[in-house]
């Protein structure tokens, strides 16, 4: 009976040992779960809260230039360092305009609007801008038209900017009335030109 008491009470004290070891184990354990959440969530990257997320990617607001540089919105350079501007402001004349003797140019086919200047208006490289005229010969002999450009303002302005029209030998006889078409057209590789200006002569050969 002794015995068996004694055997008991060793049973209950290696269970309690057990109970006594098993128990910092566990805490440490719980403690290792603990830093490794801590660590995983404070490790993870903070997304800019500027940046917007497309198709499952991140994409900054910089965008990838023509020229292959990276540009940023507040850095894009603007159109008017491009533009062509006619003498000063849009809509402003652009070009002088000489007639030899017994020629009359005018805006209206009445013939009572006469023109000693041309404006071509605000313009892009690339672009062009047209003017419709009419012109007379106001003298007694038959003429022959003809258009010369010239005094380009800066002098760089005449190897990117062209003006035609579309009355070059054009013939009238006294009294004759013709509408012609002006047309001014900038190269597509100009640049640094914001204001300029010229002199167009319009003569009627006899």
């Amino acid at each position: 009976m002794c015995r068996a008491q004694a055997c008991l009470a060793s049973l209950h004290r290696g269970e309690a040992t057990k109970v006594a070891i098993t128990t910092p184990r566990v805490l440490l354990a719980v403690m290792l779960v603990v830093i490794i959440l801590a660590f995983a969530i404070f490790a993870t990257p903070v997304v800019d809260v500027n940046q917007s997320v497309s198709s499952g990617s991140i994409s900054s607001s910089k965008s990838l230039s023509s020229s292959g540089n990276i540009s940023s919105p507040e850095t894009t350079s603007s159109s008017s360092d491009t533009s062509v501007s006619p003498s000063g402001t849009p809509g402003e004349t652009t070009g002088k305009i000489t007639l030899s003797p017994n020629i009359g140019l005018y805006s209206d086919i009445g013939c009572t609007n006469s023109l000693n200047s041309l404006s071509w208006g605000y313009l892009l490289p690339g672009g062009s801008s047209t003017q419709n005229v009419y012109i007379k010969n106001t003298g007694n002999e038959a003429l022959t038209l003809n258009l010369t450009i010239s005094e380009w303002s800066p002098q760089e302005a005449g190897t990117f900017l062209t003006v035609t029209w579309n009355a070059t030998e054009t013939q009238l006889l006294p009294g004759q009335l013709t509408a012609a078409l002006l047309t001014l057209t900038v190269s597509p590789m100009t640049s640094g030109i914001i204001i300029f200006s010229n002199d167009i002569t319009i003569t009627g050969n006899s």
